[in-house]
């Protein structure tokens, strides 16, 4: 059931030019941090036993480019649904941008060096 909402959002979120269809820069920046989060639960929702099975991935956009952050993944868990799920996120994210003319601080964001298992959960190492 949650996948179909995902795809009906999907379909309905993006008009043709690519940009973020609801009325106010608060919902549209809601369904952003809602998308996040279901992001970020779902990596934790894992528990970390060994730091290598897992993965890094960039997330999200900045204004003037790169990522906004990275999430650490286990490869234990559907890999293919939850990049995309990232991959979703990013492009939602860059329409926000364009549609409300986000600016950034253009710093680049380094990404981590390697995941830590620390009390069962992903931690990245800088």
């Amino acid at each position: 059931m949650g996948f179909l909402l995902l795809i009906l959002f999907t379909v309905t979120a993006c008009k043709q030019d690519g940009t973020v269809s609801s009325g106010t820069k608060d919902t549209d920046q809601t369904e952003l941090n809602n998308r996040r989060a279901e992001i970020q639960k779902l990596a934790d929702d894992i528990r970390c036993d060994n730091e290598s099975d897992w993965a890094i991935a960039p997330i999200g956009s900045k204004a003037c480019g790169g990522p906004i952050g990275y999430v650490a993944y286990s490869l234990k868990t559907n890999t293919d649904l939850f990049l995309k799920k990232i991959e979703e996120y990013t492009q939602l994210q860059k329409a926000f941008n364009v549609k409300w003319n986000q600016i950034s601080d253009c710093s680049l964001v380094l990404p981590p060096k390697g995941v830590q298992c620390d009390q069962a959960k992903a931690k990245l190492v800088y």
